[in-house]
């Protein structure tokens, strides 16, 4: 075995010995902790799981190369972690505590963990997307995440988006998460109130009170008000509800409508996007039109354009706290975080592990919101002119949390 500094260690192992064992005795020889070690063979990270493979044995094969990772950083996030992290209960409930997406990347044995869960929704609402399916039809779970993110709601079982308490709740904290609840309770005028309450864009998401939608097909109603603002802004749109607004459907508007009028419509209700068929939802030019007016409707795209540097430079350009909906690889993309961080300092939460540790990157956080420097890695949370900056800017908005304190003193 050799490490990343050159240095080659001789091991004398089992010929059908585990990975997980070789890191073992490797511990016991280097005093490198096994959940800080990465065995590379070949160009292939190898699993704690696996048989270590025949060709690395032997005086004269190539070995094994011994990878020490960064402990702080998979501490507070478990992307860059070793599996047998990803399956450390300990671990896994530290890493949830201060980052709740972390629960992504845990073991599934760990998404069915009521406490590990529940410390996640906590933190970060829409973890519960990564729960078991047991979990997510958890009634005190779901309250905990739609108080913390009221989105979240869209994760959560039928079941419970059909209960009262648990909508209002999700309504109260963002009134798009309307659009997620049931036919019912779209109809229901205390929890309409509540949503419209918090934003008056949610009234886009009510439901006639005479009309007799299913869940289903409610799931892709609107109202007549998108109707009417996509009327202002292309005369030659197809209708799509009558006059009165008595309950149109988004598959009707599609079903009459040209590409030309979708990238239209989505360009005056950006998520409308959300309805749309899976066709539309690949094609760039109506993606596009949608995140260059609403970053968030990133959220509602195809996959395979959410890996899309154009396309996610456009939603973060727009809406920083975009960056959650791109897809893992480019969260870690410098361009991209950086262009989100500028426009909203606390989207450094959702950069990979390695920019949080940038500087340079935290820096143009922290000059957008003071408060994202505790989105940093810890190690870099004292630095000193990190802090400067983050009480400059605490100092101009007096106004602001006293929020900015030092990594010793918040003790993380």
């Amino acid at each position: 075995m050799c490490s990343l500094s050159g240095e080659r260690v001789n091991v004398l192992v089992e010929q059908e010995s585990t990975v997980l064992a070789v890191k073992q005795q490797l511990f016991r020889e280097t005093g490198v902790p096994v959940q800080e070690m990465q065995l590379v063979a070949a160009h292939e990270i190898l699993r704690d799981d696996q048989m270590l493979p025949s060709s690395v044995l032997g005086p004269s094969s190539n070995g094994v190369t011994l990878v020490k990772q960064q402990a702080s950083l998979w501490r507070e996030d478990l992307m860059e972690a070793p599996s047998s992290v990803k399956s450390n209960r300990t671990a896994v409930l530290k890493a949830v505590k201060h980052s709740g997406m972390s629960l992504r990347h845990a073991a599934p044995q760990l998404r069915a963990d009521r406490e590990i869960v529940l410390a996640a929704v906590e933190q970060q609402g829409t973890a519960v997307q990564f729960a078991s399916d047991e979990l997510r039809d958890d009634r005190e779970i779901a309250l905990a995440a739609v108080q913390q993110a009221g989105w979240a709601l869209r994760h959560l079982s039928k079941e419970l988006r059909g209960d009262r308490q648990v909508v209002l709740s999700a309504v109260s904290h963002s009134g798009w998460a309307l659009a997620d609840a049931s036919a019912d309770l779209r109809r229901d005028k205390t929890v309409v109130a509540a949503a419209i309450h918090q934003s008056s864009l949610a009234e886009e998401f009510a439901l006639p009170t005479q009309s007799s939608c299913s869940d289903a097909e409610a799931s892709m109603a609107v109202d007549s008000h998108v109707h009417v603002a996509v009327r202002r802004r292309t005369s030659n749109m197809a209708p799509a509800v009558d006059a009165e607004g008595s309950g149109g459907f988004i598959s009707s508007r599609f079903s009459n409508c040209s590409r030309r009028e979708l990238v239209e419509l989505v360009r005056a209700c950006p998520m409308s996007l959300r309805s749309v068929p899976p066709e539309y939802r690949r094609d760039r030019e109506i993606v596009l039109a949608a995140v260059q007016e609403e970053g968030a409707a990133l959220q509602f795209a195809d996959s395979t354009l959410r890996i899309d540097r154009g396309v996610v430079l456009s939603a973060v350009r727009q809406a920083g706290w975009a960056l959650q909906f791109a897809a893992i690889s480019l969260q870690a993309d410098r361009e991209i975080v950086m262009a989100a961080v500028k426009q909203s300092g606390w989207a450094l939460y959702w950069a990979a592990p390695i920019l949080r540790a940038d500087k340079e990157v935290v820096m143009t956080a922290v000059g957008r919101d003071p408060l994202a420097l505790r989105f940093a890695v810890c190690e870099i949370q004292s630095d000193p002119d990190l802090v400067a900056a983050a009480s400059w800017q605490r100092r101009r908005d007096p106004a602001m949390p006293n929020c900015i304190r030092s990594c010793n003193e918040r003790g993380t």
